[in-house]
């Protein structure tokens, strides 16, 4: 039996802790794409190019003609947020002072 994984590969410690650390450094490579809905009509499987084209048409009409006098126009999407470092700083109990410097942790990544 084989494994494949896309991003950080699970520790052999089973740990999940472990496993966050390497999920941050690897993460797994996700891409959204936003299409209109017309766009299914070329997934039917044998119909010509000049079916799918009148499909696609006829599909715009019925949706202006629904849409006329009774849609609202979408708002346009909010900004994305800007990256920013945040600075920490901590001191270790644990092993006796101080834990090292202040590090910069991006909480957007």
């Amino acid at each position: 039996m084989s494994n494949y994984y896309i991003g950080g590969v699970p520790p052999k410690t089973g740990n999940i802790v472990d496993w966050q650390v390497l999920v941050n450094s690897q993460p797994m490579p996700i891409i959204y794409k936003i299409s209109p809905l017309s766009d299914l009509f070329s997934g039917i499987p044998n119909k010509s190019r000049d079916w799918i084209t009148a499909a696609k048409a006829s599909f715009h009409t019925g949706i202006d003609n629904y849409c006329a006098g009774r849609c609202k126009t979408p708002t346009p999407d909010k900004p994305l947020p800007v990256k920013t470092a945040t600075l920490f700083s901590s001191t270790s109990t644990l092993y006796g002072g101080n834990g090292g410097g202040d590090f910069y942790f991006n909480q957007h990544a």
